[in-house]
């Protein structure tokens, strides 16, 4: 997370144009501008997981968080690297089966 007044202060000390951080900032997927919530879930979107749900399980979390209105950082990612447990779920960096945890990764977003 890079928040707006540490871009700022970059361009300032450095004397580097703030679209150019920007930019910088927002072209990977590592960085973001936006402050996270108190759990951070990221859906595994590779082939494997893609073919067994994960589609399914990324809409179902990301309309439950919206309706609890609950404080979750929900991300898409290419590989969470956990093929034999598709589809993956990591929160706060344990790894889920979509399938599987459905009640625990549930748990996360009330």
């Amino acid at each position: 997370y890079i928040p707006e007044e540490a871009l700022l202060l970059i361009s300032q000390k450095r004397d580097v144009p703030l679209n150019v951080l920007y930019r910088l900032a927002t072209s990977y997927q590592a960085f973001t501008l936006e402050e996270p919530g108190e759990h951070t879930i990221s859906v595994c979107n590779c082939t494997s997981c893609y073919v067994k749900g994960a589609g399914q399980v990324y809409e179902d979390l990301k309309e439950k968080i919206k309706k609890n209105k609950a404080d979750v950082t929900l991300n898409k990612v290419r590989n969470l690297g956990c093929c034999n447990v598709s589809p993956a779920v990591m929160i706060d960096g344990e790894i889920y089966s979509g399938v599987a945890d459905k009640a625990k990764i549930e748990e996360f977003v009330r």
